[in-house]
């Protein structure tokens, strides 16, 4: 298996590109794809993904990533998630014969949180709540798996999150160990 770290993917295959303009990342597929997401935008289980993007808010006023996806003219059904602050993020893309998947994850360790100690204070953007995230997640494979594959790649995911946030040792502002949830 190769693995390739730290770095932002592009399929071998062409299937998907990713970008960064400024506070937003753009993961951009050459085809349209279904994906499953928990995004405020456009989550839930989509057939025809065209772009995911990540866009960084850091005060009020905010841009939604629907202006974000308006002001980079994407095209398509985007899927939008929010972070807070700057944009930041790591990768690991890994290949074994014909499989190819990339993580992409991007973190806010000042919001992290203990999931189910602190009510989360959404931000106003006057058309929606937008709660940042302290991690967000995309996972990217050249295959088109079924939605009950997709749930369980979320699920693997996040138990992956979880173990990586112990084994670090991060910890909430009050001192609290972290699982990745939002202040």
């Amino acid at each position: 298996m190769e693995i390739v770290e730290g770095v932002i993917p592009q399929s071998r295959d062409k299937s998907f590109i990713c970008r960064k303009h400024g506070k937003t990342m753009v993961v951009s597929f050459a085809l349209p794809r279904p994906a499953l997401s928990w995004a405020i935008y456009n989550g839930g289980f989509q057939q025809r993904v065209s772009h995911v993007i990540i866009h960084a808010v850091d005060s009020l006023p905010v841009q939604s990533a629907r202006q974000a996806a308006s002001r980079l003219h994407l095209r398509g059904t985007v899927i939008g998630m929010m972070i807070r602050n700057e944009l930041d993020f790591h990768t690991i893309t890994a290949a074994e014969e014909d499989l190819h998947a990339s993580a992409i994850v991007a973190a806010d360790c000042s919001m992290m949180a203990s999931t189910g100690t602190r009510p989360v204070n959404p931000i106003d953007t006057h058309e929606e709540h937008v709660y940042p995230t302290a991690f967000n997640i995309i996972l990217v494979t050249n295959y088109h798996f079924t939605q009950e594959a997709m749930l369980e790649a979320i699920s693997i995911a996040t138990e992956a999150k979880s173990r990586a946030i112990h084994e670090f040792g991060l910890r909430t502002p009050s001192g609290e160990p972290a699982t990745g949830g939002i202040a």
